[in-house]
């Protein structure tokens, strides 16, 4: 279920990516690659330098996740803003993030590159 959340808030994320004055950045979400389109600078730190001051400060000032903090951030901020907010907030749940990284290891044991060397090995027998 927590992982829905995490993926419905990626989903969130890319639908607000479609506003006019977007800046596109490659960088990392929850430790993962990512390349984005964001609104806002403070967004864009978020993804590209998480060490800024404004990111820190973010984090600090909004501690809890619920939605009248993300709605506090919308409007201060952006929606994009939030967004990424929300994401790394819940990614960094430590449920969350553990389901998420088990996830991902899965996903890693069925990819083609790792099937085919174990079809292979099966084809010597």
């Amino acid at each position: 279920m927590r992982i829905i959340i995490f993926l419905t808030s990626l989903i969130v994320c890319n639908i607000f990516a479609m506003s006019q004055n977007k800046t596109y950045v490659d960088g990392s979400l929850c430790g993962f690659p990512t390349h984005a389109s964001l609104d806002h600078k403070l967004a864009v730190n978020m993804v590209e330098n998480r060490a800024d001051s404004g990111v820190r400060k973010l984090f600090s000032e909004y501690s809890e996740l619920n939605s009248e903090t993300l709605k506090k951030i919308t409007m201060r901020y952006s929606m994009d803003v939030a967004s990424v907010f929300l994401v790394e907030k819940l990614y960094h749940q430590p449920a969350n993030k553990q389901i998420q990284d088990y996830y991902l290891q899965y996903i890693d044991t069925v990819s083609p590159k790792y099937l085919k060397r174990n079809l292979f090995s099966l084809k010597n027998i």
